[in-house]
């Protein structure tokens, strides 16, 4: 990752991981105890009242070290910064009101920084970064308020300490090196933050360690957007990435979309990572909760390094050459909606494994888990598979591969049997199986996994013999839901295997993409309205059963809609939900469906 020419001269440092080399700045100030702006020099300790400069005004309060731009605009070349504020020791309040613009050979040079105000800050730099600085406080850099940044020859920001953007900010950067190079990133509730980085070898984001590896180099992310655009990888940090609401679009021409040295972490956000090599590669551990995933790589589309959880996440992977979703150690899909394509020869859509030395010899064992009724399509030249064992719960697993479905062995998970099971040498002629009859050894001739393709759908293995509350029924009209439960309270455990695979088909297309079925009667409440856009009800929750509030306005406003009833003052949150009643609920909620 390369800096802006001044600090190109001052000092380099390897970057591990991703075979990134970064140059820290180290930046020229002037003379201690002054500060410039443009052609002007004035005392970092004596005020300055208000006065006329670039078409606007600028003040600068000397006790807390406020410096107010308002509607400015300066151009000046005469020094390497347009401001130039010296003191290593003191932070240096940056106030914008109205629109300002700098352009220079640099734009502002500060060891410690905070942008806000109202107001906002275009800079154009033609030979040096746009924001610069060398302090060593914990956070250098922070900005609050709407900054456009043109680099032509340098990073957009370079900071050898942290930096942070906050506050519904708006941060733009086109520059020919990094967009953000520092050491530790939080961005927090930002409306956008869009980088570009056009030169070969620098990323987009760059979250790197100091030179003796003591300050780490993680990235925070909550509840923002961010658009990142990068020859290397887009989104890089040495050591940690955590994302938490929000999105994150990262494309790589050469390397990862996203890319970390440690810890993967993501809650509840949209994320679309795609790279030449992978769309998101981490060398620790990947855990995703909720949200969606969009990973594409001419390579692997998700290559983690260690173990990969994903809960309840709506993923689409592709690749052209290797795995679409690979992990080296333990992969747990626990609901969720997920799609993997792969377009390679010879290699897995998803595995789990595939660490060995130079003997071939197994270094580490993967193992793969399918559960929480995840409902899994599986594209490639084979399908799934692991080092170890592949263990299945309840899950819907269709593979159309070109060579075998699934990698011995393969393990049901306790408390779970396969409802339906349909293979063959493609989806046309695919036709049902008897599980009982085939066995799940690849070297054995009746090996179900020696089927190109495969359809599993696995559910758990309930009492037909369970009783129904008689006092909740909610009906569409047209008994259909109860002629399903009446024939398997007639035909018992017989026919109850057919009435997991209806309920469970009928559900996968009513309900949202990725939505787990409700198994009580809060997770569907809370379904049900979030799906409504969480509308307000029109009467005060008051059930002595509800602590949450969320779950209390959704199980209110259901009950107000005559989806649900509540008895006593209780809504009994935690009452079991059929599938059957689940349908009928779910109909007449979106009767249009």
């Amino acid at each position: 990752m390369k800096q802006g020419k001044l600090i190109r001269r001052a000092v380099s440092a390897v970057l591990a991981g991703c075979m990134m080399f970064t140059l820290l700045p180290v930046v020229a100030f002037a003379a201690l105890g002054t500060f410039t702006i443009g052609s002007n020099s004035y005392e970092t300790e004596t005020d300055i009242p208000e006065q006329k400069l670039g078409g606007g005004t600028i003040s600068y309060d000397a006790g807390t070290h406020t410096l107010t731009l308002n509607g400015v605009k300066i151009e000046d070349f005469s020094h390497d910064w347009v401001i130039d504020f010296n003191d290593m020791d003191t932070l240096l309040n940056l106030v914008l009101v109205g629109k300002n613009i700098l352009k220079g050979h640099g734009g502002i040079s500060a060891p410690k920084l905070k942008i806000s105000g109202n107001g906002s800050l275009q800079i154009t730099a033609t030979n040096f970064d746009g924001i610069a600085g060398a302090g060593q406080s914990e956070e250098n850099l922070t900005i609050g308020s709407d900054v456009d940044i043109t680099a032509m020859e340098g990073c957009a920001i370079a900071f050898n300490g942290s930096v942070r953007i906050e506050n519904g900010a708006t941060v733009k950067a086109k520059c020919l090196y990094g967009g953000i190079d520092c050491h530790d990133l939080t961005i927090d509730s930002a409306t956008e933050v869009n980088l570009e980085s056009t030169e070969e070898k620098c990323s987009a984001i760059c979250a790197h360690r100091n030179n003796d590896g003591t300050v780490a180099g993680t990235a925070n992310i909550k509840n923002s957007k961010l658009v990142l655009k990068s020859d290397y990888p887009a989104f890089y940090a040495a050591d940690e990435i955590e994302i938490n609401g929000g999105s994150v679009e990262a494309e790589s021409t050469s390397n990862a979309g996203i890319f970390t040295g440690g810890k993967l972490s993501i809650t509840d956000a949209d994320i679309d990572a795609s790279g030449y090599n992978y769309g998101i590669c981490s060398k620790g551990a990947m855990e995703m909760t909720g949200g969606k995933l969009k990973a594409v790589g001419q390579g692997n589309g998700v290559s983690i390094r260690n173990s990969l959880t994903l809960n309840n996440v709506e993923v689409d992977a592709e690749c052209e050459e290797l795995e679409a979703i690979s992990s080296e150690g333990p992969m747990v899909l626990n609901g969720g909606k997920i799609e993997a394509v792969s377009n390679g020869d010879k290699v897995y859509a998803i595995y789990a494994g595939n660490r060995y030395d130079g003997d071939a010899e197994l270094l580490a064992e993967g193992s793969l888990t399918i559960k929480g009724n995840a409902k899994v399509h599986v594209s490639g030249c084979k399908g799934i598979g692991s080092d170890g064992q592949t263990t299945i719960g309840e899950a819907d697993i269709e593979i159309d591969s070109t060579d075998f479905s699934i990698a011995y062995p393969v393990q049901i998970e306790n408390g779970n049997k396969i409802l339906s099971l349909k293979g063959g040498t493609n989806k046309e002629n695919a036709t049902v199986l008897d599980p009982d009859d085939f066995v799940w050894d690849r070297h054995d001739p009746n090996c179900i996994g020696k089927n190109a393709y495969l359809h599993i759908i696995t559910g758990s293995v309930a009492d037909p013999d369970e009783p129904f509350d008689p006092d909740f029924s909610v009906d569409d009209g047209s008994g259909a839901a109860g002629a399903i439960v009446a024939g398997t309270l007639i035909g018992g455990a017989a026919v109850w295997g057919g009435y997991e695979i209806t309920t469970r088909t009928i559900l996968s297309d009513l309900l949202p993409a990725g939505a787990a079925i409700p198994t009580n009667r809060g997770q569907l409440a809370m379904l049900i309205w979030t799906e409504k856009d969480k509308p307000e009800p029109a009467a005060q929750p008051a059930f002595a059963d509800v602590a949450d509030a969320e779950l209390a306005k959704a199980a209110q406003w259901c009950v107000e809609q005559g989806l649900l009833d509540a008895k006593d003052g209780k809504f009994a949150p935690n009452g079991w939900m059929p599938k059957f009643k689940t349908i009928e609920v779910w109909k007449k909620a979106f009767p249009k469906q």
